[in-house]
């Protein structure tokens, strides 16, 4: 089933299986997207047994007067995007626990692209749930330089957005993600949020696990910036393998 909501006046989309949900998938769409753009991928989701709650970002679909972003510029509304989107999280979270009876730990941070950034940015703050990103990066400040040269070559705007970045950026608190669990997913030939970022900090994170099997870098050949059927394939197994080592 599928519902209209408001939470703190925001608008979203709640997806209900036919059955009692364990698990708990909070859904963050990327940029340029929306949450009824990405209705077709919660209904998977559902349809396999999770619930599924879908925001829009500040800027988009039902929330598009909220900002101006330059879709085709990741520019500094982009990261003002992505911060506001981990800042409204905690309100999703009582949510989800308070008025649907979900466990802190039953919830999962998810999303597509600068989504997987928000899932990532909410999952530093909150210790507890796990995390599935989908080519998004935990690097943030690495993704700022690379658009910077890309689009911009603007060091004295590159140097605000660090600053307003560096707070939230998991790669910044690894410490925080210690032994927890979290699945990244990315495409080989991505070139828009490149592969090596994660490659880079998972190898950082490595240190941090006393358990391995519960940190995944998942590295698809041919994909490119994509969430593909496989991902989603990987994601349902992945979660279903750590509920029964919980």
């Amino acid at each position: 089933m599928e519902f209209e909501i408001k939470i703190n006046g925001n608008p979203l989309t709640e997806l209900t299986p036919i059955q009692r949900a364990k698990t708990a998938i909070i859904y963050y769409h990327g940029f340029s997207s929306s949450k009824e753009k990405s209705l077709f991928r919660a209904r998977i989701l559902s349809s396999l047994g999770y619930y599924v709650l879908l925001p829009d970002a500040s800027g988009h679909g039902l929330r598009a007067d909220e900002c101006n972003p330059d879709y085709e510029k990741p520019d500094k509304t982009f990261w003002d995007i992505l911060v506001k989107t981990i800042t409204e999280s905690p309100d999703l979270i009582n949510y989800l626990c308070e008025k649907k009876g979900f466990s802190p730990n039953d919830i999962v941070f998810c999303g597509h692209s600068m989504g997987a950034m928000a899932a990532a940015g909410a999952f530093v703050k909150i210790p507890f749930g796990k995390l599935v990103m989908f080519n998004g990066t935990l690097d943030y400040e690495a993704l700022s330089e690379y658009f910077n040269k890309i689009f911009f070559n603007d060091d004295e705007s590159l140097k605000k957005i660090k600053e307003t970045i560096r707070y939230y950026s998991p790669s910044e608190h690894l410490s925080k993600l210690e032994n927890r669990d979290i699945l990244m997913i990315d495409g080989d030939k991505d070139i828009i949020v490149p592969v090596r970022f994660n490659e880079k900090v998972y190898n950082s994170l490595v240190p941090f696990y006393r358990d391995k099997s519960r940190l995944n870098h998942t590295i698809l050949p041919r994909t490119t910036h994509e969430m593909t059927v496989r991902s989603m394939e990987l994601m349902d197994a992945w979660l279903k393998d750590r509920e029964g080592n919980e």
